[in-house]
């Protein structure tokens, strides 16, 4: 089921499991028991250059893979070299940061990568942490932590890291806390007992891309998108917020209603950033949006007009001349039984 206005754009779309949900909780410190935190995740940024049009957009949007394929002319005689990056929004640790991913690599934990006209780029990484908006990165590195708090699924790496970070060494805990990068809790006797990590990550991938003079040229970007995993019912789907930002209508409602005393609704809160189409010349040529929901079972309700159902759980748009404008936010919504 399909509700969709007056509305254009790009999205990015996932799906969850109960299963990742708890994931996403069960690790100190004490998280909210209902929900995860978002990543407002987009497509490549590109230093703005009037002889660069992009021919077309291809963008392919699941649960489990990004994928956005770009061809872009060079419209003069002379080959351009710009830069191109794909930056993250601020990523929160501690009880902000409980995203619903896991990884073993706490830099490119949504497993970033590219493909120009068909050969693998490796991009340099600008990865920062700060505090109080003071840089720490250096201290971090100098006590063994990690810029984010993505962790890998096992519970035991998990449980290994919060353990260390509460027993760091007292002067380097107190560094932490001197700078504001961290909160803790003592007992009666001064004993720290919890300690929770509150500075923030910027992690930025880039390159420099040569367009060559009168040429097309394709790139391609992949990554695991981070949406907000949720636990919902009806007050809230049926709800103004609801209303305003997913365009939930009767009918929408009806069937989650049917879900509701099916099982506990589960929902996933996606974004997809939508970049302005000012650095590069022109509209998109032409712009193609799939999404697929990957389950049947699962409901769409999206303020997004336009998509066409093409398949058991995909949708297509097709826009020629198109320029990006607002962000799209969707609702998907599943119904799990639990005993």
């Amino acid at each position: 089921m399909l509700r969709t206005t007056r509305r254009a754009g790009t999205l990015f779309a996932g799906l969850l499991a109960v299963g990742t949900l708890a994931a996403a909780i069960v690790s100190p410190p004490a998280r909210a028991n209902d929900s995860s935190a978002r990543l407002d995740t987009g497509g490549l940024s590109f230093v703005y250059d009037a002889r660069i049009r992009m021919a077309s957009e291809d963008l392919f949007l699941s649960r489990s893979r990004v994928e956005v394929r770009y061809v872009f002319e060079n419209r003069t005689d002379r080959d351009v070299e710009t830069l191109v990056a794909f930056p993250l929004p601020k990523i929160d640790t501690g009880e902000g940061g409980n995203y619903a991913i896991d990884s073993d690599d706490p830099i490119n934990f949504i497993d970033f990568r590219i493909l120009v006209d068909g050969r693998p780029v490796e991009p340099k990484v600008e990865a920062r942490a700060q505090a109080m908006g003071v840089d720490v990165t250096e201290l971090l590195g100098r006590l063994g932590l990690p810029l984010t708090t993505v962790l890998p699924r096992d519970d035991a790496a998990r449980t290994r890291f919060w353990e260390r970070l509460r027993t760091l060494p007292e002067d380097g805990l107190a560094e932490l806390e001197r700078r504001g990068a961290i909160a803790r809790s003592r007992d009666d006797a001064g004993k720290t007992t919890d300690v929770n990590p509150i500075w923030t990550a910027s992690i930025t991938f880039y390159w420099f891309q040569t367009f060559p003079a009168g040429r097309t040229i394709e790139i391609v970007h992949r990554y695991r998108p981070v949406p907000r995993d949720f636990m919902t019912g009806m007050d809230e789907i049926a709800g103004p917020d609801a209303k305003k930002r997913w365009c939930t209508d009767a009918s929408f409602l009806a069937t989650a209603r049917e879900m509701a005393d099916r099982g506990q609704l589960i929902g996933v809160d996606l974004r997809y950033v939508v970049r302005t189409a000012a650095n590069w010349w022109g509209p998109i040529g032409r712009f193609t949006l799939t999404v697929d929901k990957e389950s049947p079972d699962v409901f769409l309700s999206t303020c997004l007009s336009g998509l066409q159902k093409v398949g058991p759980t995909t949708f297509r748009l097709e826009k020629p001349d198109f320029m990006p404008s607002d962000d799209i936010d969707l609702l998907f919504l599943k119904s799990v039984k639990i005993d």
